[in-house]
C-alpha cells in the first residue's frame, strides 16, 4: 500500500474555511471506476485490469454524506478536493496496489483521537482504520504539537504512527515518526 499524506498547516489565531486539492497524473492508460454508493474507487488499466485501490481517508466514506471532498479524474489526473474549517487540514490517500487485495471489500472509519480524555478535534490530530478483505491498518497523524494521545487501544506522543494490525488485533508498527520537540 502507498499512503500520500499532505498536511496543509496554518498560522491562523482562529477557524477559517480551509481549500485543498490535489492533481495526480495518471498513465495514459489508467482510469478511476469511483464506487456507487462509497467515496472510493479502483484504479483500472484498459477496462477490466484492476491496478489498485484508491481512499480519500479524510472524506465520508458514504457518498449520502454531504460533509467531505470530491476524489474524481479529468483527463489524465486523478484528483481529490476538500473544504473543512479549521486552522490545519490533513489530506490522506491511501492507494492499496495489490491488485489482488484491491477487488475485496474495503472500507476505512476516522478514529476518535483522545487527549486527557478528551476529544481532539479534526485539526490537532487525525487517525484512520483501513480495511481490505482481512487486512487492517491504522494510520495517526499529529497536526498540532504533538502530545499523549490515545486512539484505537493505543498511545502515541508521536507526529506520526503506521501501523499493521496482525489476525489478533494486535498493530505492529511499520513508520513511527517522533515528534522533533517544537
Amino acid at each position: 500500500a502507498l499512503l500520500l499524506h499532505e498536511v496543509l498547516l496554518t498560522r491562523l489565531d482562529d477557524p477559517a474555511t480551509l481549500t485543498h486539492e490535489a492533481h495526480l497524473p495518471l498513465a495514459a492508460k489508467l482510469s478511476l471506476i469511483p464506487e456507487a454508493e462509497t467515496r472510493d474507487g479502483l484504479l483500472v488499466a484498459g477496462k477490466k485490469s484492476v491496478v489498485a485501490a484508491v481512499l480519500p481517508l479524510s472524506f465520508a466514506e458514504w457518498r449520502v454524506d454531504t460533509r467531505s471532498g470530491e476524489l474524481t479524474t479529468t483527463g489524465q489526473f486523478l484528483e481529490l478536493s476538500q473544504q473543512r474549517m479549521g486552522q490545519r487540514l490533513s489530506i490522506p490517500l491511501w492507494i492499496d496496489l495489490s491488485p489482488a487485495r484491491a477487488k475485496k471489500q474495503r472500507t476505512w472509519r476516522q478514529l476518535t483521537v483522545a487527549e486527557r480524555l478528551e476529544r481532539q478535534p479534526h485539526d490537532v490530530a487525525v487517525g484512520y482504520r483501513i480495511q481490505s478483505g482481512d487486512e487492517q491498518w491504522l494510520v495517526y497523524r499529529s497536526l498540532a504539537a504533538a502530545a499523549n494521545r490515545t486512539l484505537l487501544g493505543q498511545n502515541l506522543s508521536s507526529e506520526s504512527f503506521i501501523a499493521r494490525f496482525d489476525k489478533n488485533g494486535e498493530a505492529h508498527e511499520l513508520i513511527e515518526i517522533e515528534a522533533n520537540g517544537e
